[in-house]
């Protein structure tokens, strides 16, 4: 277990996953248990915030699948929407210093790092020091005690969680969100 003398708090983040154009929720993150929720991503921003969200949470489940950002164009409509609001944080597919870029300069407060942070905790401390803390947020895929990367894939293999809070903590990742993929979206 990790035990650090660290403040916590919590914030309720509505998502918005993302998947062809259309807002989705994938059943325990698998593609094919897909439920479609609408057409219309920034219609949904927008009831969440006028719903009182004060953060949300864009996932490009596209790019999260493929490794390359799929919809900035999106997420900078909702960031153009919410802007003064909500601020946005957005994720999937944020593998290089090119869309962490891309993801702030359309308007993300925050760039959240999955499967590229397990794989390479130097590379995030790296990006902490760049952009600093308050920018960069680490999700966490739990399956079976392990933090998975891939979340999505079935036997996508990890490492124990305490293990990854632990690296991370030790290059400055001050903000984590975790996912109980057997118990995501149901």
């Amino acid at each position: 277990m990790v035990t650090r003398n660290v403040a916590s708090t919590f914030d309720l983040l509505p998502a918005i996953d993302l998947r062809g154009g259309r807002v989705v929720r994938l059943e325990q993150g698998d593609f094919d248990r897909e439920t479609a929720f609408s057409d219309d991503p920034v219609a949904i921003a927008r009831s969440f915030v006028d719903a009182g969200a004060r953060w949300l949470h864009v996932v490009d489940l596209d790019g999260a699948r493929s490794g390359t950002p799929r919809h900035r164009g999106v997420a900078s409509a909702i960031a153009g929407v919410t802007r003064g609001l909500a601020r946005i944080e957005v994720a999937g597919g944020l593998r290089s210093d090119g869309a962490i870029d891309d993801a702030i300069a359309l308007g993300a407060r925050r760039v959240v790092l999955g499967t590229a942070a397990l794989r390479h905790p130097d590379w995030v401390g790296r990006v902490i020091e760049r952009l600093g803390p308050a920018c960069v947020v680490v999700a966490l895929d739990i399956r079976d005690g392990q933090a998975v990367g891939e979340g999505w894939r079935i036997g996508a293999s990890g490492i124990p969680v305490e293990d990854a809070i632990a690296r991370l903590l030790d290059v400055g990742v001050a903000t984590f969100e975790v996912t109980a993929i057997e118990r995501d979206g149901l």
